[in-house]
């Protein structure tokens, strides 16, 4: 760490949070215009949810590659490619004249997204003195949450006032201006060797991913127990079991699970992973059961704003909490609050106030957790697997993010109820308690061993 990236670190953590803030703007918009994009462009809800799941599922398969190429050609060269190409796919789906040209025109959105989201992370450990960068993390937090409020708002405003092609212009015309700010305060970094990328691996990760995110998606359409949906279910588990059996074995694997041995880096990983999709199941199942009842986009916008207004409050303050007192207890209370909105939220149908609540619960728990269980994982990767772990939180995040999703869709229906997403969610969220809790005792184990080989 030079002097000089200390003092530049305010201008390069406002470049990174600018990528970090139009990411979930575009999800949030999306998912709010989803009943009008689907009247607009004359196309079943089924059909058009793949502009939501299109986008999360090029991001989430690419991002580990991406974190390679960024390995081998340098942080800052990827990312700031991958904000040249979102400004270039934005303007293409604004574009669209059709739904199929909307759903690619997302796709490639999704893999430009990957390229930044891959290295973000990586910038702010690389950049920021070791004593800010939980602050640093709850700033990206912040961005998150600013992206978040502001998508479904802005959805909302420009369905009602403008078209749906404003929903990607603006994104567009904000990400070719940040080009130019991350070009000119992004420190060079040198390019590395070059890397070797597991082909086999890759498409085993892509072939099972997509068969899982189908049978979320589709499975109320299909039917749950239908031979499509179980035999989808069965093989992608089956895929992904062979996966990570080949990734443990292989030389350059396509994820790098070595550096998942600490049980810090697991315990993040898995506390972001859970999170993000019990969050987003609500964020998609909403405004999808509002549009039932009649209600409009800009309602449905202003209905989950509360959850990430309540987010935008609490991450700053947990990012800077966690460098002062440890990560572990705001990991404990981000799950249980959120799993808590969870169970809310399954009983709030025609209950606005609850509603409300449990949003703004689950905004809180998510502040608390997103910024202190980055620092846990980060802080227990070695430095040779730090570039790693930042691309295995990425992926944990989106993996959330597009589960979450599928999950909201496909339990949602055509009836629009939030009772059986919402079980499902807090189902989740108690899996995700029980296993962070014995990974935790795990890790404590581990100290009292190390700490009696010391003595000795």
């Amino acid at each position: 760490m030079t002097h000089s990236h200390t003092r530049r670190s305010p201008m390069l953590l406002l470049s990174i949070c600018i990528g970090a803030f139009l990411s979930n703007f575009t999800i949030g918009s999306a998912n709010v215009a989803l009943p009008t994009l689907a009247d607009a462009l004359d196309t079943p809800i089924n059909r058009m949810q793949w502009i939501v799941l299109g986008y999360l599922l090029t991001l989430t398969i690419l991002l580990p590659m991406m974190g390679k190429l960024a390995d081998r050609f340098g942080m800052r060269r990827i990312h700031n490619l991958g904000y040249i190409a979102f400004a270039t796919t934005s303007l293409l789906a604004a574009c669209s004249l059709s739904a199929s040209m909307l759903i690619v025109a997302r796709v490639l959105q999704g893999a430009a997204a990957s390229m930044y989201q891959a290295t973000n992370i990586g910038l702010i450990s690389a950049h920021v003195a070791p004593d800010r960068r939980g602050q640093a993390m709850g700033w990206v937090s912040l961005a998150v949450a600013l992206g978040a409020v502001s998508g479904p708002l802005a959805g909302g405003l420009a369905l009602h006032w403008l078209s749906w092609p404003w929903l990607f212009a603006l994104p567009a015309l904000i990400m070719a201006l940040a080009s130019f700010w991350a070009i000119r305060e992004i420190p060079r970094d040198a390019a590395g060797q070059a890397v070797r990328i597991d082909g086999w691996g890759a498409a085993m990760f892509t072939l099972a991913i997509g068969m899982l995110v189908l049978a979320l998606a589709q499975g109320d359409a299909w039917g749950w127990l239908s031979p499509t949906s179980l035999g989808l279910i069965a093989g992608g588990a089956a895929v992904l079991a062979l996966f990570l059996r080949r990734s443990s074995r292989h030389p350059a694997p396509f994820l790098a699970l070595a550096a998942m041995r600490r049980s810090g880096v697991r315990i993040g990983l898995i506390a972001s992973g859970i999170a993000f999709a019990m969050a987003n199941a609500a964020l998609v199942a909403i405004p999808l059961h509002m549009a039932s009842i009649g209600d409009t986009a800009l309602h449905a916008g202003l209905a989950v704003a509360v959850y990430p207004l309540a987010l935008a409050c609490t991450g700053p303050l947990a990012g800077r909490w966690s460098d002062r007192y440890g990560s572990m207890p705001f990991v404990w209370l981000g799950l249980a609050l959120i799993t808590l909105s969870a169970a809310m939220l399954s009983a709030a149908e025609g209950a606005l106030w609850l509603q409300t609540g449990a949003l703004a619960l689950s905004g809180i728990g998510m502040g608390a957790l997103a910024s202190p269980a980055l620092r846990l994982a980060m802080q227990g990767a070695s430095p040779t697997d730090k570039g790693a772990v930042g691309g295995l939180l990425a992926l944990a995040r989106n993996l959330g993010i597009l589960g979450g999703s599928a999950l909201g869709l496909g339990l949602t229906g055509g009836g629009g109820t939030m009772f059986w997403p919402m079980l499902a969610a807090c189902f989740l969220g108690s899996v995700g308690l029980a296993m962070v809790g014995l990974l935790r005792r795990g890790r404590v184990r581990q100290r009292q061993v190390a700490e009696a080989a010391r003595l000795d």
